[in-house]
């Protein structure tokens, strides 16, 4: 009788267990009893049965999570195509729901999410240089229609950037080489 009974309370458990889509284990169901959590062991047929159930129900949920995680990191990843601001990995993580260290243990995400990072970096930086170069052109111009001798510092003040630009990027470097000691017609 007793074994009885307890068999149906767990079905019941079960039954709830298995319509939400979460990962359980048979020490939640002996908990969800009210006992503690090794009280099923002395049930062996029990036991099998619980775990019968639970994994593939396990194996569904962690299934469906990992496609949830894909769809989120995928969409995510769309999003990070069209947009101008600077990403870090930690950034992009935190919006699909992981840390690094969770993001990292999941090898495929994470090439993917570095990839896109590293296409996402190139164009951010294209696009600064571009900014950048016609920041300098105008300048340049500017300097020449005043008839002022172009020198880096002049134009860099002139163009409102830093020198250590000029370092930084080499095609800023090959315009000012072809502006920088030009002068101005004089009529």
């Amino acid at each position: 009788k007793r074994r009885s009974d307890l068999r149906s309370r767990v079905e019941a458990l079960l039954q709830d267990y298995l319509d939400l889509d979460s990962e359980f284990t048979i020490r939640h169901i002996s908990r969800g009893l009210g006992y503690d959590y090794d009280y099923l062991q002395a049930e062996p047929d029990l036991i099998a049965y619980v775990r019968k159930l639970i994994v593939p129900h396990n194996v569904k949920v962690q299934k469906r999570r990992q496609e949830r995680l894909l769809a989120r990191t995928n969409q995510l990843l769309e999003e990070l195509h069209y947009s101008n601001e600077p990403m870090t990995l930690q950034m992009l993580a935190e919006r699909i729901g992981l840390s690094v260290t969770q993001l990292r243990s999941r090898t495929e995400l994470l090439d993917m999410m570095q990839s896109a990072l590293r296409q996402h970096r190139a164009k951010l930086k294209a696009q600064r240089s571009q900014r950048e170069s016609s920041l300098i052109n105008d300048a340049a111009a500017k300097l020449a229609a005043q008839d002022i001798r172009i020198t880096t510092n002049v134009l860099f003040q002139e163009a409102g950037l830093s020198k250590a630009r000029l370092k930084a990027d080499p095609v800023l470097r090959d315009i000012c080489r072809g502006w920088i000691g030009n002068f101005a017609p004089r009529d």
